[in-house]
């Protein structure tokens, strides 16, 4: 296989602000929730979960709160992906 990569391995595009959190399960959701708060009116922002089970629960999570979002990961078909890939560009 071959690897692209832009910039450094590891390291953030100088114009992304990257940080690391750790909280017990139960209070992820109300962190998260906080920190939305107070980055979304920055522009978009984009979450990362590790199983696709994770995305679905949290995009109805966010939605149950009044954050309209975006869904992507590989359970999906290939055209409901290009549709949300082209609906967070725009």
């Amino acid at each position: 296989p071959i690897e692209i990569c832009i910039g450094q391995r590891g390291n953030p595009a100088k114009n992304v602000i990257q940080a690391v959190e750790v909280h017990q399960p139960k209070q992820k959701i109300f962190r998260l929730l906080q920190l939305l708060g107070e980055w979304s009116e920055h522009g978009q922002v984009i979450i990362f979960v590790s199983q696709q089970q994770e995305v679905d629960d949290l995009f109805l999570e966010l939605l149950k709160f009044g954050y309209p979002s975006i869904s992507i990961h590989g359970g999906q078909d290939q055209s409901d992906r290009d549709f949300a890939i082209q609906d967070f560009k725009d």
